[in-house]
């Protein structure tokens, strides 16, 4: 059921954001991050905190990855598997987690000229960036569907990352 609604919710953010990406198909999870593919669709996003993560997904990669015969559940652990923080001191992504609780949104392409001006600061951006725009392009605004999947994965990681914590009073950065 939860697979039947993404699906339907990607399909329809996708036809109304239909981009021809040719021809060439390369691997979904390689491609989630590359400069090309984040300008077209929009920023992936991993965020933890306590024992839960969120995960944002642009609609055509999570389409993509459906298309490689992959579930929700596989894409969301092999997303984190690839890029989710290794060395964190709340969800240690170098252990097995059973049960790992995962919420997923969609993000989604819109064009800015027909962005809502719903309050000043969204207004005066819009302003801004379509007056300074040059001819021809077509700035795009990615936005947060306001559908929200929670998911329990069985993670487990395919690599270890040595953590290395700085001395005590030793500088981070």
């Amino acid at each position: 059921m939860a697979r039947r609604t993404l699906l339907s919710v990607c399909s329809f953010a996708l036809a109304l954001t239909l981009v021809e990406f040719g021809t060439a198909r390369a691997d979904w999870l390689d491609d989630a991050w590359g400069a090309d593919r984040v300008e077209m669709t929009g920023n992936p996003a991993i965020t933890i905190y306590g024992d839960t993560i969120d995960i944002v997904l642009p609609t055509a990669t999570l389409y993509r990855a459906y298309e490689e015969g992959l579930t929700t559940q596989d894409i969301l652990d092999v997303f984190l598997d690839r890029y989710g923080q290794r060395c964190s001191g709340m969800v240690d992504l170098n252990m097995p987690h059973p049960d790992l609780k995962v919420g997923l949104s969609l993000q989604s392409p819109s064009a800015f000229k027909d962005t809502s001006e719903r309050d000043d600061v969204l207004a005066t951006l819009k302003r801004t960036y379509l007056s300074q725009r040059t001819e021809g392009s077509t700035p795009l605004l990615f936005t947060i569907l306001p559908e929200h999947f929670d998911f329990s994965i069985n993670y487990v990681p395919t690599h270890h990352v040595p953590c290395v914590a700085p001395n005590e009073g030793a500088p981070t950065t």
